[in-house]
């Protein structure tokens, strides 16, 4: 974040969004002349997009929602493009040997998948109940495949 000392006025800068909070409008206009003397410039005053958050501003009760529509569903379409098929019949995954450890190319898709995860929960949702396995992944330098042990109790 960045604070001018002189004007009641601060600003982030992700790429090529420009997030600005100020106090006066003297201090964003003097702001924006700045801006387009070296840049062409788009202006959003409803400020309700930034660096592909949606921000849902509630003024009268001091907060904002934050959210990142169809985030998710993308990140399912990118990582899993054949989704698992559940049935009655059909509900455990192949058995995988407990120790073998993981081929590189499979650690990188996990890390992938648990980074794009870890990102959306970050900047929305912080129930995700991932997170445990996801720590657990970073400070493993091998991780390995364990099968989940399922019983049928009925």
């Amino acid at each position: 974040m960045f604070k001018n000392e002189d004007r009641q006025i601060c600003f982030t800068l992700v790429v090529n969004n420009l997030g600005i909070k100020y106090g006066h409008r003297d201090d964003i206009d003097h702001l924006i002349v700045v801006l387009e003397d070296h840049y062409d410039i788009e202006i959003d005053w409803r400020g309700d997009l930034y660096s592909g958050i949606t921000l849902d501003w509630n003024y009268k009760q001091c907060h904002d929602d934050l959210s990142m529509p169809n985030y998710i569903k993308k990140v399912l379409e990118q990582y899993q493009p054949d989704p698992i098929q559940y049935s009655p019949k059909s509900q455990l995954l192949p058995k995988e040997d407990p120790g073998t450890l993981l081929e590189q190319d499979v650690e990188q898709y996990i890390r992938q998948v648990v980074g794009s995860l870890l990102y959306y929960a970050r900047v929305v949702d912080l129930t995700i109940s991932f997170l445990p396995s996801a720590e657990l992944l970073q400070k493993k330098q091998t991780p390995q495949i364990k099968p989940c042990n399922v019983s049928n109790s009925s």
